[in-house]
């Protein structure tokens, strides 16, 4: 695990793998739920800026990470601005596998760690206990790297069917997804025996074939149109 001190807050993105790797450091470092936030949109790269200065009005020692929510590429200055002016009084870490961020390491005051991948991310900010939850984390973002970790057939297996759980329940609620993965005994048993529909109901009602593999999901709706997702 990451040796930087133990955050009092954490921020993450709302998608299932932002969720999924900050729910796993949480518990990995005995953080309670109502110290971590992943909300849409608000927790997204557009609009963490004016998130942190509402809910960060003092920016004074509050040791902050931000789990992968990389710089927004539209905005980039306010951004980093905003970023910038928090590590001026705060510890500010930023744990991110985008290489997005690259282009502006070197601008950026707060401790950037850029991971080479979702699973090196993932091993780096969780411990054994909690290694399962991110690597699910990382199968719902569809990152090819997880097959350094397991076989597609045990991905595609006994991984994709929880992070396809994890994905909708994120996109139902990011919020109550994450403070349920926290406080439940064990996140990934909860993913196995919790009830969600994949898709949702609205969309499977018009789907004519479903083909899913870890790199590439394709649903073709009847009358000839085809809608492509999560490919890699």
């Amino acid at each position: 695990m990451s040796q930087t001190p133990k955050p009092k807050y954490i921020i993450a993105h709302f998608d299932a793998h932002g969720v999924a790797t900050a729910v796993a450091r949480a518990r990995s470092l005995s953080i309670s739920a109502d110290k971590v936030y992943a909300k849409y949109p608000t927790t997204g790269p557009e609009q963490l800026p004016n998130y942190i200065d509402t809910f960060f009005p003092t920016l004074v020692n509050h040791d902050v990470e931000i789990i992968d929510i990389p710089v927004n590429v539209r905005n980039p200055k306010q951004y980093i601005d905003t970023i910038n002016r928090l590590a001026q009084n705060t510890s500010v870490t930023i744990f991110d596998h985008h290489k997005t961020d690259y282009q502006f390491a070197t601008i950026i005051t707060a401790k950037l760690v850029i991971f080479g991948s979702g699973v090196e991310m993932a091993e780096a900010l969780s411990d054994e206990r909690n290694a399962s939850l991110a690597y699910i984390g990382v199968v719902a973002d569809r990152d090819p790297s997880i097959l350094s970790k397991f076989t597609r057939d045990v991905v595609n297996a006994e991984l994709l069917p929880l992070a396809n759980k994890l994905d909708m329940l994120v996109r139902q609620d990011a919020d109550v997804a994450l403070k349920n993965l926290i406080t439940t005994p064990d996140p990934v048993e909860y993913l196995r025996t919790v009830s969600v529909q994949y898709p949702p109901e609205a969309l499977a009602k018009q789907v004519g074939i479903i083909r899913r593999g870890l790199g590439i999901s394709i649903i073709e709706l009847k009358g000839g149109i085809c809608i492509s997702k999560d490919v890699v």
